[in-house]
């Protein structure tokens, strides 16, 4: 019961996959990445739409990319939109230099559509928005700092995605579209952490479950560890709910570890215990006899094992020193419960 109550803390916990957590915690490092994002800004919030227009004719593909921009701009989550009809370069026109986009409605330049690829490719502000064949086009879409976390990202993630798809007809298939960047990276990182989460988890207790029929051919002996190995990662979540961390895709390995090292106790104990029932002794007797024998051992490995992890928190990582926390606690735990 203690257990549950505890593991409800675990609901806070906030699946993220910052990078900034796998940076050095070194202060001079620390320094120079905050520096680099106010000189040049941060990817944190910046989304790439790739655009395959191989198939469209030229007005088509402009029009896309001129829909999609305009569509994208509006939103309020969007601070700033940068695409071919979007950007601005300075040109030359009639002896004054101008700040006019090379592609759409609102382009001043007076040119074919090749030689404004030409162009696109020669500015920097654009060179990256096609590829040399010209065939993949790119929108650009930075939000607003205030969408930093993976909580605050997904909707404006969401929202930016059905906007660009309910462009393209859904009849033809002549235009296709990507998305990347590092908001999308961290989302797709976090749905897939959290989808082999729930399928990994079951999955390890059936398995431990097998194993230990197979061994002892006894229901409580497997009840019962796996019952202790369950309140063990339940009652670790909670504690690092009650902490404020957030679990990251390294740190949420910690639950298969826990079960791994929750169930070699048990199997020890159970394996003796069998041993003493086997001589005839009582099930109090084989008890006693079986934690005489080996409780001090697991106790030792307890503690080498949870030292071993622990000497992760002086890693410069903050990944390794959550994860290192994260099981030497529980690992004591488990012996607790054990």
């Amino acid at each position: 019961l203690c257990a549950g109550a505890l593991a409800l803390n675990g609901f806070s916990i906030i699946l993220d996959s910052d990078p900034r957590h796998i940076f050095m915690l070194k202060d001079d490092e620390q320094a120079f990445y905050q520096a680099h994002i106010d000189t040049f800004g941060t990817d944190y919030t910046t989304v790439y739409a790739l655009f395959d227009v191989s198939e469209l004719s030229p007005t088509e593909a402009i029009e896309l990319i001129e829909r999609a921009s305009a569509v994208l701009r509006a939103m309020p989550e969007v601070k700033r939109v940068d695409s071919l009809t979007e950007t601005r370069v300075p040109l030359n026109q009639e002896d004054d230099v101008v700040l006019t986009p090379l592609f759409g409605a609102t382009s001043s330049l007076a040119a074919s559509h090749q030689e404004r690829l030409v162009e696109a490719q020669k500015h920097m502000a654009t060179a990256h928005l096609l590829s040399p064949q010209a065939d993949l086009w790119l929108v650009q879409v930075i939000l607003h700092e205030a969408y930093q976390t993976v909580s605050e990202l997904r909707a404006p993630l969401q929202k930016l995605r059905n906007a660009v798809q309910s462009l393209l007809p859904p009849s033809e298939a002549r235009a296709k579209v990507w998305f990347s960047g590092l908001p999308s990276m961290r989302l797709a990182a976090i749905d897939g952490t959290r989808g082999d989460l729930l399928r990994l988890l079951p999955l390890t207790l059936l398995f431990i479950a097998l194993v230990l029929w197979a061994l002892f051919r006894n229901l409580r002996a497997m009840g019962c560890t796996l019952l202790v190995v369950s309140c063990t990662v339940a009652t670790t979540y909670g504690l690092y709910g009650l902490g404020g961390a957030s679990l990251d895709p390294v740190t949420n390995i910690f639950p298969s570890v826990l079960m791994v090292i929750g169930v070699a106790d048990c199997v020890h104990f159970l394996a003796r215990l069998a041993e003493e029932r086997a001589k005839g002794a009582s099930e109090r007797e084989a008890a006693i006899l079986a934690g005489a024998h080996t409780g001090m051992a697991c106790l030792l490995t307890s503690l080498t094992s949870a030292l071993g992890f622990a000497s992760l928190a002086y890693s410069d990582m903050r990944v390794l020193k959550t994860l290192g926390l994260t099981v030497a606690s529980g690992i004591l735990v488990g012996h607790l419960l054990f």
